[in-house]
Protein backbone atom coordinates (compact mmCIF):
# COMPACT_ATOMS: atom_id res chain seq x y z
CA UNK A 1 0.00 0.00 0.00
CA UNK A 2 1.03 3.19 -0.92
CA UNK A 3 1.84 5.41 1.88
CA UNK A 4 0.34 9.12 2.47
CA UNK A 5 2.76 12.21 1.20
CA UNK A 6 1.36 13.98 3.44
CA UNK A 7 4.15 16.27 5.07
CA UNK A 8 2.69 16.20 9.02
CA UNK A 9 2.50 20.02 10.57
CA UNK A 10 5.08 20.52 13.14
CA UNK A 11 3.31 20.61 16.81
CA UNK A 12 2.22 23.86 17.90
CA UNK A 13 3.52 25.12 21.54
CA UNK A 14 1.19 27.66 23.13
CA UNK A 15 2.78 27.69 25.96
CA UNK A 16 5.90 29.61 24.56
CA UNK A 17 3.23 32.59 23.49
CA UNK A 18 1.27 32.47 26.53
CA UNK A 19 5.19 33.40 27.94
CA UNK A 20 5.72 36.21 25.57
CA UNK A 21 2.05 37.75 26.94
CA UNK A 22 3.14 37.18 30.40
CA UNK A 23 6.70 39.00 29.96
CA UNK A 24 5.37 42.21 28.76
CA UNK A 25 4.14 44.64 31.27
CA UNK A 26 0.48 45.05 31.87
CA UNK A 27 -0.83 48.67 30.53
CA UNK A 28 -0.47 50.37 33.96
CA UNK A 29 3.32 49.54 34.35
CA UNK A 30 4.15 50.77 30.58
CA UNK A 31 2.71 53.85 31.18
CA UNK A 32 4.44 54.27 34.22
CA UNK A 33 7.57 53.50 32.90
CA UNK A 34 7.06 55.57 30.62
CA UNK A 35 7.05 58.40 32.47
CA UNK A 36 9.97 57.24 33.97
CA UNK A 37 12.02 57.62 30.97
CA UNK A 38 10.21 61.11 30.26
CA UNK A 39 11.72 62.22 33.88
CA UNK A 40 14.38 64.26 32.72
CA UNK A 41 12.85 66.32 30.49
CA UNK A 42 10.21 67.27 33.32
CA UNK A 43 13.12 67.90 35.33
CA UNK A 44 14.47 70.09 32.62
CA UNK A 45 11.61 72.21 32.63
CA UNK A 46 11.11 72.61 36.38
CA UNK A 47 14.66 73.86 36.75
CA UNK A 48 13.47 76.90 34.49
CA UNK A 49 14.84 75.29 30.99
CA UNK A 50 13.57 75.41 27.68
CA UNK A 51 12.16 71.92 26.42
CA UNK A 52 11.35 71.78 22.33
CA UNK A 53 9.20 68.93 20.94
CA UNK A 54 9.59 68.97 16.87
CA UNK A 55 7.42 65.93 14.90
CA UNK A 56 6.63 65.66 11.22
CA UNK A 57 3.58 65.00 10.51
CA UNK A 58 3.36 62.96 6.48
CA UNK A 59 0.18 64.34 5.42
CA UNK A 60 -0.39 62.84 2.07
CA UNK A 61 -0.34 59.41 3.46
CA UNK A 62 -3.03 56.75 3.84
CA UNK A 63 -1.42 55.87 7.32
CA UNK A 64 -0.12 58.30 9.83
CA UNK A 65 3.17 58.32 10.70
CA UNK A 66 4.98 60.57 13.32
CA UNK A 67 8.83 61.17 13.86
CA UNK A 68 9.36 62.68 17.21
CA UNK A 69 12.40 64.65 18.45
CA UNK A 70 12.92 65.96 21.84
CA UNK A 71 15.55 68.84 22.56
CA UNK A 72 16.71 70.56 25.88
CA UNK A 73 19.46 70.92 28.61
CA UNK A 74 22.53 70.20 25.54
CA UNK A 75 20.62 66.58 25.27
CA UNK A 76 18.77 65.67 21.61
CA UNK A 77 16.56 62.63 21.35
CA UNK A 78 14.92 60.99 18.73
CA UNK A 79 12.26 58.97 19.08
CA UNK A 80 11.61 55.89 16.89
CA UNK A 81 9.08 56.75 14.15
CA UNK A 82 5.53 55.67 15.03
CA UNK A 83 2.90 54.28 12.87
CA UNK A 84 -0.43 55.36 14.08
CA UNK A 85 -3.56 54.16 12.14
CA UNK A 86 -6.65 56.04 12.74
CA UNK A 87 -5.37 58.34 15.35
CA UNK A 88 -4.41 62.03 15.24
CA UNK A 89 -1.93 64.45 16.51
CA UNK A 90 -3.87 65.37 19.90
CA UNK A 91 -3.73 61.35 20.04
CA UNK A 92 -0.10 61.51 20.15
CA UNK A 93 0.74 64.39 22.39
CA UNK A 94 -1.45 62.78 24.79
CA UNK A 95 0.27 59.41 24.98
CA UNK A 96 3.78 61.21 24.60
CA UNK A 97 3.96 64.19 26.61
CA UNK A 98 0.70 63.89 29.30
CA UNK A 99 3.13 65.68 31.60
CA UNK A 100 3.21 69.24 29.83
CA UNK A 101 1.53 72.07 28.06
CA UNK A 102 2.76 73.03 24.82
CA UNK A 103 2.43 75.96 22.13
CA UNK A 104 3.76 76.08 18.66
CA UNK A 105 6.97 78.15 18.16
CA UNK A 106 5.53 81.46 16.25
CA UNK A 107 9.42 82.47 15.67
CA UNK A 108 10.17 79.29 13.61
CA UNK A 109 6.72 79.72 11.90
CA UNK A 110 7.36 82.97 11.08
CA UNK A 111 10.93 81.81 10.06
CA UNK A 112 9.45 79.59 7.64
CA UNK A 113 7.33 82.13 5.42
CA UNK A 114 9.84 84.47 4.07
CA UNK A 115 10.69 82.35 0.92
CA UNK A 116 6.76 83.02 0.45
CA UNK A 117 7.18 86.79 0.75
CA UNK A 118 9.83 87.46 -1.20
CA UNK A 119 7.83 85.34 -3.72
CA UNK A 120 4.75 87.26 -3.31
CA UNK A 121 6.29 90.52 -2.76
CA UNK A 122 9.59 90.77 -5.14
CA UNK A 123 9.70 93.51 -7.38
CA UNK A 124 12.72 93.97 -9.14
CA UNK A 125 16.59 93.61 -8.66
CA UNK A 126 18.78 96.29 -9.32
CA UNK A 127 21.22 95.35 -12.08
CA UNK A 128 23.99 97.31 -10.76
CA UNK A 129 23.87 96.99 -7.37
CA UNK A 130 22.46 93.80 -7.08
CA UNK A 131 19.45 94.96 -4.40
CA UNK A 132 16.53 93.18 -4.30
CA UNK A 133 13.32 95.38 -4.10
CA UNK A 134 10.43 94.33 -2.42
CA UNK A 135 6.40 95.72 -2.62
CA UNK A 136 6.51 95.99 1.58
CA UNK A 137 8.79 94.41 4.38
CA UNK A 138 8.55 91.46 5.67
CA UNK A 139 7.35 92.39 8.63
CA UNK A 140 4.37 94.55 7.21
CA UNK A 141 3.22 91.59 5.02
CA UNK A 142 3.48 89.46 7.96
CA UNK A 143 1.04 91.29 10.05
CA UNK A 144 -1.35 91.23 7.65
CA UNK A 145 -1.44 87.54 6.93
CA UNK A 146 -4.32 85.44 9.43
CA UNK A 147 -2.33 83.29 11.84
CA UNK A 148 -3.82 79.34 11.32
CA UNK A 149 -5.55 78.63 14.41
CA UNK A 150 -4.57 75.40 16.56
CA UNK A 151 -1.16 73.83 16.34
CA UNK A 152 0.86 76.11 13.38
CA UNK A 153 2.70 73.50 11.25
CA UNK A 154 4.89 74.48 8.59
CA UNK A 155 4.34 73.02 5.19
CA UNK A 156 7.55 71.30 3.55
CA UNK A 157 7.12 70.62 -0.20
CA UNK A 158 3.42 69.69 -0.02
CA UNK A 159 4.26 66.16 1.54
CA UNK A 160 4.97 67.27 5.20
CA UNK A 161 4.09 69.69 7.92
CA UNK A 162 6.41 69.94 10.83
CA UNK A 163 5.90 71.16 14.18
CA UNK A 164 7.53 73.17 16.79
CA UNK A 165 6.53 72.86 20.61
CA UNK A 166 7.89 74.98 23.19
CA UNK A 167 6.89 72.53 26.60
CA UNK A 168 5.73 73.65 29.83
CA UNK A 169 5.04 71.28 32.75
CA UNK A 170 1.33 70.93 33.41
CA UNK A 171 -0.10 70.08 37.09
CA UNK A 172 0.24 66.65 36.18
CA UNK A 173 3.91 66.63 35.81
CA UNK A 174 4.48 68.77 38.94
CA UNK A 175 2.36 66.05 40.91
CA UNK A 176 4.20 63.28 39.36
CA UNK A 177 8.16 65.19 40.04
CA UNK A 178 6.45 65.47 43.85
CA UNK A 179 6.05 61.79 43.63
CA UNK A 180 8.83 60.91 42.89
CA UNK A 181 10.79 63.28 45.07
CA UNK A 182 8.72 61.24 47.60
CA UNK A 183 9.75 57.54 46.49
CA UNK A 184 13.34 58.06 46.49
CA UNK A 185 14.13 60.15 49.69
CA UNK A 186 14.72 57.69 52.37
CA UNK A 187 12.38 57.61 55.30
CA UNK A 188 13.71 57.38 58.97
CA UNK A 189 11.46 54.76 59.83
CA UNK A 190 12.78 52.01 56.96
CA UNK A 191 16.23 52.01 58.80
CA UNK A 192 16.92 51.29 62.39
CA UNK A 193 13.52 50.14 62.53
CA UNK A 194 11.71 46.51 63.85
CA UNK A 195 8.36 45.18 64.06
CA UNK A 196 7.00 42.36 66.22
CA UNK A 197 7.02 40.16 63.66
CA UNK A 198 10.47 40.61 63.40
CA UNK A 199 11.28 39.57 66.41
CA UNK A 200 9.35 36.48 66.40
CA UNK A 201 11.39 35.58 63.14
CA UNK A 202 14.59 36.33 64.69
CA UNK A 203 13.49 33.93 68.02
CA UNK A 204 12.21 31.26 65.51
CA UNK A 205 15.35 31.32 63.82
CA UNK A 206 17.75 31.08 66.90
CA UNK A 207 16.08 28.45 68.30
CA UNK A 208 15.95 26.50 65.15
CA UNK A 209 19.94 26.69 65.21
CA UNK A 210 20.46 25.82 69.18
CA UNK A 211 19.90 22.04 68.40
CA UNK A 212 22.12 21.80 65.58
CA UNK A 213 24.36 23.63 67.26
CA UNK A 214 24.60 20.99 70.14
CA UNK A 215 25.00 18.19 68.00
CA UNK A 216 28.35 19.79 66.21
Amino acid sequence: MAQSSQRKEPPQNPGRFKFAEMVQPEPYIQRLNRLRLDLPWMQLLDEGKQVVMEFDDWVNKSLSRYQVTMSGGGEVQKWPLTYAAGRTIDDLLEHYIPWAKYESDMEAYEESLEGVWAAECYVATDSETGAVHYGESFSEWFRKRPLPEGLVGIERCGEVVSYRLILDLNDFGRAFLELNNFLQEPSRMENGTFTEKDLLREASAASRARPAEAQK
